[in-house]
């Protein structure tokens, strides 16, 4: 009875909605109900009181949509349609290429770039005849971003005038989506002097600063320069230009980079289907046009008689919507390439079995332990329920009880710029994870994940050891935005041996090891510290910024490195470091730590005697109704009004330069700003981003006075 109550009094209200038949969106509804026949029956998603609910399409008209619920006939009006829901339905409805196009524009207008590169990719296969109109609206939605180039210099003076190049060491860069990492090895450097960083959008606006990097010369290869560093919450397909001062000297140098574009061309298509053997992607494409496997649904289910369900042994490659399940090793793995784009897929039941129900160690979801492997996006992905369980810190496994057991990702000692974002990684008790995703070798100068490589907005649950094991080179290595739970140690660094690794803004859960577990471990802590094989790899420096560990109940992590692991070149900044109840530390104490700068945190236990001179000390106050919906994948974590670390923190260039108080919030969750959106749906947009960036250039001005 209160179901047809509740859908009568939305029915009502919905029908008093007037039309919207001159709205942007009328091409849309136009095309949705010319098509309203081919959608009846399939499934849609419409808002019902602020949540996402599936419904099954019925027909359409100029004041809206009818869909069916529970049995039950549901009018919606036209202007209750999100963008993004009217878009995904046109899509279904779309039956020429001319109503992909329209359904490009639109989307792009609304801000969802990857809808209207799905509409244009889906225009390209299937409408070949119309490829000149096609490529038409796509340079026009998505012109080619500006390649990394020197800046160029004129006569002319402007207003905020580009630096002499007065050094003749020459700098370089590695892009991603939102970061750049920056390498320069100068004339003079030295560990006393700093390189001071600035940049802009390319040839326009004032320079604002990013962080200094520090001098670190380590005896590697993989060091690759005595400066580095990043510039991160960054627009991506935007070039920017960049300005470097080494401390105390006149030398300076200046460059004009890209980060990386969001849409990448397809040239070819190849359509997937229901299969029960391997899929091979072995076909190249280019960086002008890559080959895009799509398996929008399809279903590869090998019934553990294939080793793999995809194969990957391509370069400039997009494997996009295929569920696969029943794998006997790995969901995906990679043989070789680089350039490869896995999105929209659904992986589980992987892996085979080693003893006592336990799973063959480092197994993936999506798996490679070729070194020469690059450039490797996974976004928008579901990993989930491998087919065995990982033992905890409490069963024998191979004679011992470090967790071991299946993973969603592993990269092994791989190149890196990967970015991995945007997934949900998570399982249940009866098959946890060893750790959700990493590999080895952390006693080494590479590592998971491979430098220069991004991991941010996902939900990361489920495993016995760490939730994301960055252990190894961590060079330019970020880490953002990450919800992690259920897991004992939220993030593992041990240890970084070159550096600079980047941790900011992400929030930790629930942090749990069962009754028995070695060293009788209850729980792990928020960053792990210390090393792994040796000390002499604490090499590398980290930033540690505006994170929190979240009480649930107050089952959360301990802070960082528990209470004596040694810690060496970090500093911290604005974070909650609210450790469970009954551990007496935030911050490690131990003798052998050094070279750190912790302080303007919120600690609720001790840290190091000669840290936090300007800490708050106590617990915080969140608003009412903070934590995480599993449901959602969101989570509210403002600070309340008058909470300890409320309006307390201190600007971070670069990193913390866009509050809404007097001064920064400490903790992941500005006050003010939206819910944090975890997972699939989440869409990062970088604090203060320009609506200028992505935009083409002017040309660069001329050199001048220094840019700081």
């Amino acid at each position: 009875m209160k179901k047809q109550v509740c859908f009568t009094v939305l029915a009502v209200l919905a029908l008093s909605v007037p039309c919207l038949a001159e709205s942007k969106a009328a091409p849309l509804h136009e095309l949705i109900i010319r098509n309203s026949g081919s959608l009846r029956g399939r499934t849609v998603y419409v808002d019902l009181f602020g949540r996402t609910a599936r419904a099954a399409f019925r027909d359409a008209d100029t004041a809206g949509m009818t869909v069916e619920m529970l049995g039950q006939p549901l009018p919606v009006p036209w202007n209750e349609v999100k963008p993004s829901a009217l878009v995904r339905i046109a899509l279904q409805a779309a039956s020429s290429a001319a109503d992909l196009l329209a359904v490009a524009r639109f989307a792009h207008a609304e801000g969802l770039d990857e809808d209207a590169g799905r509409a244009l990719d889906a225009a390209a296969a299937g409408y070949r005849d119309s490829a000149e109109e096609i490529s038409a609206v796509r340079k026009e939605i998505f012109p080619e971003p500006v390649q990394p180039e020197p800046v160029v210099r004129e006569t002319s003076s402007k207003p905020a005038p580009v630096p002499e190049i007065t050094s003749e060491a020459k700098p370089s860069v590695i892009p991603t989506f939102h970061c750049l990492g920056i390498y320069w090895s100068p004339e003079k450097g030295e560990a006393a002097k700093k390189v001071f960083v600035k940049y802009r959008e390319a040839g326009r606006g004032e320079w604002r600063d990013a962080l200094p990097m520090r001098y670190n010369r380590v005896d590697s290869p993989e060091c690759k320069a005595d400066y580095r560093g990043s510039i991160v919450n960054l627009s991506p397909g935007a070039a920017y230009d960049v300005a470097l001062h080494l401390e105390g000297t006149d030398l300076k140098t200046v460059f004009r980079a890209a980060t990386w574009n969001e849409r990448f061309p397809v040239a070819s298509v190849v359509k997937g289907s229901n299969r029960k053997d391997t899929l091979s992607a072995g076909t190249s494409g280019t960086a002008a046009g890559y080959v895009l496997y799509d398996g929008t649904g399809c279903t590869i289910d090998t019934g553990n008689q294939s080793d793999v369900g995809i194969s990957v042994d391509a370069s400039y490659v997009i494997i996009r919507g295929y569920t696969i399940r029943n794998a006997r090793q790995h969901g995906i793995r990679l043989f070789g390439g680089h350039h490869i784009v896995i999105e929209n897929c659904d992986i589980s039941k992987w892996g085979s079995e080693d003893e006592n129900g336990f799973g063959v160690d480092y197994q993936g979801g999506v798996f490679s332990n070729r070194k020469e492997l690059s450039s490797v996006v996974i976004q928008r992905c579901r990993i989930h329920h491998p087919s065995w369980d990982s033992n905890s810190w409490a069963e024998d496994h191979n004679n011992s009880r470090h967790p071991a057991g299946q993973q969603t990702i592993v990269f092994w000692e791989s190149e890196g710029n990967h970015v991995i974002r945007y997934n949900e990684l998570w399982s249940d008790e009866a098959h946890y994870f060893n750790d959700v995703m990493g590999a080895g070798y952390n006693s080494g100068h590479r590592g998971f994940p491979g430098a220069d490589s991004d991991i941010y907005c996902n939900y990361i649950a489920n495993c016995w050891d760490d939730g994301i094991e960055a252990e190894g080179g961590d060079r330019n290595v970020r880490i953002w935005n990450n919800y992690i739970e259920n897991v004992m140690m939220p993030i593992a660094n041990a240890a970084a041996s070159i550096g600079p690794l980047y941790v900011w803004r992400n929030v930790s859960g629930r942090s749990y090891s069962p009754p028995g577990s070695s060293w009788d471990l209850t729980h792990g802590y928020f960053f792990k510290m210390g090393y792994a094989g040796s000390e002499k790899w604490m090499t590398g420096h980290m930033y540690i910024f505006n994170n929190t560990i979240f009480q649930p109940d107050g089952q959360g992590a301990g802070g960082l490195g528990g209470s004596s692991k040694i810690i060496k070149h970090c500093v911290t900044r604005n974070n909650i470091f609210h450790a469970r109840q009954g551990d007496r530390y935030s911050i490690a104490s131990n003798d052998s730590s050094t070279d750190n700068d912790f302080d303007f945190d919120l600690v609720s236990a001790q840290c190091p005697g000669d840290q936090e001179k300007h800490s708050v000390s106590g617990t915080p106050t969140y608003v009412p109704g903070a934590g995480f919906s599993f449901e959602t994948k969101t989570g509210v974590f403002h600070l309340a009004p008058g909470s300890r670390g409320y309006d307390a923190g201190v600007p971070i260039a670069n990193f913390c330069d866009s509050f809404n108080g007097t001064r920064p919030d400490m903790g992941a969750h500005e006050s003010g700003t939206q819910k944090m959106q975890f997972g699939v749906k989440a869409e990062f947009v970088p604090p203060g981003a320009s609506q200028n960036a992505g935009a083409a250039p002017a040309p660069a001005p001329a050199a001048g006075s220094a840019a700081d």
